[in-house]
C-alpha cells in the first residue's frame, strides 16, 4: 500500500513534488484546475516542464490527476450529461502533458 494525499497546486505544479515529500508522500492526487469551476486556462507550458521534471526525478508513483467535481457524466439529464463529456477529454490530455498515470473521477447522478 502507497502513503498520499490530496496535494495543492498553489503557486504552480513546481511546488507539488516539494509539498508532497514535506509530507511523507509515495503516491500524489492532484487537480489541474479549479475543481468547482467549468472555465480552465491552459497549462502553463514551463510549470508543466517544471513539474514532469520533479515527478521524473522523485519516487512519488503513481500520479492521480483528479477531475473537477462538477462532471456529472451518469446524469440521466442529457444537459449534464453533455456537459459532463468534454472536461473528461479535456482533462485526459492534461494528464497525459503532466505525465499523470491515472485520471479520478467521480460520478454522481441526478435526476
Amino acid at each position: 500500500m502507497k502513503f498520499g494525499f490530496h496535494i495543492s497546486i498553489a503557486g504552480g505544479f513546481s511546488k507539488v513534488v516539494e509539498r508532497a515529500k514535506a509530507r511523507g508522500c509515495e503516491t500524489i492526487q492532484f487537480f489541474s484546475r479549479n475543481p468547482r469551476e467549468w472555465k480552465y486556462s491552459p497549462l502553463n507550458k514551463k510549470e508543466v516542464k517544471a513539474f514532469r521534471s520533479s515527478i521524473q526525478s522523485s519516487t512519488l508513483f503513481p500520479v492521480f490527476l483528479h477531475m473537477p467535481y462538477l462532471l456529472n457524466a451518469a446524469s440521466l439529464k442529457s444537459k449534464f450529461f453533455k456537459q459532463s463529456i468534454h472536461p473528461i477529454a479535456t482533462d485526459l490530455q492534461r494528464a497525459d502533458q503532466l505525465g499523470s498515470q491515472y485520471l479520478t473521477l467521480t460520478f454522481l447522478t441526478i435526476m
